[in-house]
């Protein structure tokens, strides 16, 4: 992995999760990104480093150089690093975070009730090449 990647753990067992890893790899033509899932032996080293408990599910981790960003933070971080026109959302990046985050928590909340999970989804062997553990 170049340190020029940003690693995204994600909630494997997540509907929206998955499409959400989905929609970033359509939307990062420079390959920023790189992913594993937060129950993945990569995703949960990668918890205990940055000091989360290994059964953390609360929302996507996005560690960027060196630095950790979860919640709204994350995903806006993430939609900035990838073409046009999503690095627009930066600009709720001045909405106060307790407020972008309790609207991600209240999504996060029932995102199990709302999406399905993607068993069936399986990358192909060059999207596969962007998990550090699938």
């Amino acid at each position: 992995m170049m340190p020029s990647h940003s690693i995204v753990l994600f909630d494997g067992e997540c509907g929206l999760c998955v499409w959400s890893v989905q929609f970033i790899i359509q939307h990062d033509p420079r390959q920023i990104f790189r992913f594993a899932p937060l129950q993945s032996i990569t995703g949960q080293t990668l918890l205990q480093t940055h000091s989360f408990s290994i059964n953390y599910r609360e929302s996507i981790v996005l560690i960027q150089q060196s630095q950790c960003f979860t919640y709204s933070t994350a995903a806006l971080k993430i939609a900035t690093q990838l073409c046009f026109p999503w690095p627009m959302f930066a600009a709720f990046l001045l909405v106060p975070r307790f407020l972008r985050d309790h609207a991600y928590r209240w999504i996060a909340q029932h995102r199990y009730q709302w999406f399905a999970p993607i068993a069936c989804w399986r990358p192909t062997p060059k999207i596969q090449e962007r998990f550090l553990e699938f």
